[in-house]
């Protein structure tokens, strides 16, 4: 199936539900964001959507990222505690 015709077929499918009018690319994008937001490695995400390079996803989705650093350093202090 071309991407077009899927896109038809999803358009089809939707039609007369709740989710009418939501596109492909919207399912796409809240796939990612769920992933991002489950601290899927973002590399894996870049992966699953198919992007030629890891720029491209955090050129995208990047701004998911801000609670990351914290996340980080949460964990270096609990894997301190735990080392000691």
């Amino acid at each position: 199936m071309t991407p077009w015709a899927y896109t038809k077929h999803v358009g089809t499918v939707l039609k007369g539900t709740p989710l009418q009018g939501v596109t492909v690319q919207s399912f796409r994008h809240s796939h990612a964001s769920q992933l991002i937001a489950a601290n899927v490695n973002i590399k894996t995400v870049s992966e699953r959507l198919g992007h030629s390079s890891i720029t491209i996803t955090l050129d995208t989705y990047g701004h998911m990222l801000p609670g990351m650093d914290e996340n980080a350093a949460e964990a270096m202090e609990l894997n301190l505690k735990n080392f000691s």
